[in-house]
Parts: structure tokens; C-alpha cells; sequence
């Protein structure tokens, strides 16, 4: 694994983050990066690597157009942002999506009121593969909505009570995870409560709307 320290990103603007390779990096500073469009093209953080990355100081997504911003994993390699993730400038939304079943998004905080957009790639295509894990306390900075329009949100932190979630039918898309959410949930795809196969938790919601296609995913041994 390789460690790039960074001493200080406060001010630092960027188009986009890549990364391609085999070579794992662990990103650390203080500041934060603001990551913009240009020439008229999306803010993206883009992973082609199979090793996974870190990043562990905040980035805002601050796009002058009225956009999407993107994140996306292409290869086997997974993110892990440990600082937050803003929602700001005229971005319409933040679409999360991973291509391949080896890797994952994890995610600690969110602030702003941008839509989160789960399992729809820069493509607009539905990538079944998906999977997004928050796990922070996103309840006091982050009120947007949250679709899930393919693969699985793990809701293991919490939201805010304004932030409603949307859980579209087909393409696997789950709702799953052990947290809360404080807003209301319109399903009709899958419900999960828990994490991985064969594990059971509590997922705490508020208003909750079962739609024609919703299930309800449950797990039983044998007596």
C-alpha cells in the first residue's frame, strides 16, 4: 500500500480525482478540496484502479453548470471517504454507481440539499452492482433526497427527517443497513434490514410507503 500525505488542501480546486493501477492510496490533509466543472464537463472522482483508495479530508462538489457530479468504481478497486462529501454549487445531484460486484462506495457524512443518486452511472445507465454504505451521522447537514435506482444503500449511520429516500423497482435495487433514517421511504424495490447475507439488524425509518412492487426481504433456519 502506498500513503500520500497531503499537508494541507485547504483552497486546492480540482476538475476531477483518478485513479487507475494496482497501488492503494491512503489520502490524508487538512482543508478541504473542491472539486468543479470544466469546459461544460462534470465534476467526477473516478476509480479505474483494483486496489482501493481512501480519502480522508472533506470534498465539495461545487459544479457552476446545473449538473450531476459523479462517483464512480469501475474495476475491482473500492472507495472509502472518511471526510465529507458537500453537495454545493448548481449541481442537480450526486450520483454514486460501482460497475463491478468486488468493489464498494463507503461513505461517512453528507451536507448540503443536492439529490443523492445511488446506482445510476455517468452513462445513465443502472449498474445492479452497486453498492453504498453511509455510515456517519448525516441527520444535522445533509437534507436532500436519496434514490436508489440500482443495486443497494446501507443506511448504517443516520439522516435527517428531511430527507425522504426513493427505492426504484428492478435492477436490484435495496434498501438494507442497520441505521436510521429520519425520513420518510417510498419502496418499490426491496427492503433488507441488515448488512450482508445472514446477518439481521434493526433499519429505523420514518414514514414507510410499500408499493405494488416492494418486497420485504427476510432470512429463516431451519427449526
Amino acid at each position: 500500500n502506498a500513503t500520500n500525505c497531503v499537508n494541507d488542501v485547504s483552497g486546492m480546486s480540482q476538475w476531477r480525482l483518478y485513479f487507475n493501477g494496482s497501488v492503494a492510496y491512503n489520502l490524508t490533509g487538512t482543508g478541504s478540496v473542491n472539486l468543479f466543472d470544466f469546459g461544460g464537463q462534470n465534476s467526477w472522482i473516478l476509480s479505474d484502479a483494483s486496489a482501493n483508495q481512501t480519502i480522508n479530508f472533506p470534498i465539495n462538489f461545487n459544479d457552476g453548470g446545473a449538473r450531476t457530479s459523479w462517483i464512480t468504481a469501475r474495476n475491482t478497486g473500492s472507495y472509502t471517504f472518511n471526510g465529507n462529501l458537500g453537495t454545493g454549487g448548481n449541481i442537480t445531484g450526486l450520483r454514486v454507481a460501482n460497475n463491478n460486484a468486488a468493489s464498494s462506495v463507503s461513505i461517512n457524512t453528507l451536507s448540503g440539499s443536492k439529490t443523492l443518486i445511488i446506482g445510476r452511472d455517468n452513462l445513465d445507465a443502472n449498474q445492479a452492482n452497486t453498492r453504498v454504505t453511509l455510515t456517519g451521522n448525516s441527520s444535522g447537514g445533509y437534507s436532500g433526497a436519496v434514490f436508489v435506482h440500482a443495486g443497494t444503500l446501507f443506511v448504517n449511520g443516520s439522516t435527517a427527517a428531511s430527507s425522504a429516500v426513493s427505492v426504484s423497482a428492478g435492477n436490484g435495487a435495496t434498501l438494507a443497513g442497520s441505521g436510521t433514517i429520519g425520513g420518510s421511504v417510498a419502496l418499490s424495490g426491496t427492503v433488507s434490514p441488515g448488512g450482508t447475507a445472514s446477518t439481521t439488524a434493526n433499519l429505523t425509518t420514518g414514514g414507510f410507503t410499500f408499493n405494488g412492487s416492494s418486497a420485504y426481504r427476510i432470512e429463516m433456519n431451519d427449526a
